[in-house]
């Protein structure tokens, strides 16, 4: 399976490296790596900053979800932890980054998750 890490060949050649086989042990790596980049890497980084904004923008009478499902009307904005109520007469505090998404004043859900 990972036979392109061994020169396994250089025995069976009476000593000389097969042609191309530094090439292609230094190009395989370095393509998965770049594939990675391109299909993780990227797309996670852009999704963090899409929530960073989006927590930073959070202001008093905002309706949210948080990442657990509850839904409720911000009632307070302190440094890292939100006052939601999500009842009349009933708050809760939560993490800023907790919260997963804003929820439009028609009752859509703007929530940071993959697409």
């Amino acid at each position: 399976m990972l036979d392109w890490l061994i020169p396994s060949a250089w025995a069976q050649a009476n000593g000389q490296a097969p042609a191309g086989s530094g090439l292609v042990g230094f190009l395989m790596p370095l393509s998965i790596i770049a594939i990675f980049y391109f299909i993780v890497w990227r797309p996670q980084q852009r999704r963090m900053r899409e929530h960073q904004a989006m927590v930073q923008a959070l202001q008093k009478g905002d309706q949210v979800i948080t990442s657990g499902g509850i839904h409720g009307r911000i009632h307070a904005v302190e440094d890292r932890v939100l006052t939601v109520e999500i009842a009349p007469g009933v708050r809760i505090r939560v993490q800023k980054d907790n919260v997963a998404g804003r929820i439009a004043p028609t009752g859509e859900a703007k929530i940071t998750e993959p697409k």
